[in-house]
C-alpha cells in the first residue's frame, strides 16, 4: 500500500498511464541534482563499491 497522501502529484503513477514509467534501481548508492540552464541533470550512482555504475537523466524544460 503506498505512503503518499491522497493529494500527491506522484499519487497517478500507481495507476499507469500511457507515457508513464518507473525504474527500480536494486544497487543504488546515491544521488546528485544539478541544475542546467535548460532544465536539470539527476545522477544516479549504483552498483558495489569499486564497481560503481553511473545514470545521467537529462530532464529539459520546453523551449516556449
Amino acid at each position: 500500500m503506498s505512503r503518499l497522501k491522497e493529494n500527491h502529484p506522484l499519487k497517478r503513477l500507481e495507476k499507469k498511464q500511457k507515457g508513464d514509467s518507473e525504474i527500480t534501481i536494486p544497487t543504488y548508492i546515491r544521488h546528485n541534482v544539478f541544475e542546467t540552464d535548460n532544465g536539470v541533470d539527476i545522477i544516479i550512482v549504483s552498483g558495489e563499491m569499486g564497481n560503481e555504475r553511473l545514470m545521467k537523466i537529462k530532464c529539459r524544460k520546453p523551449k516556449s
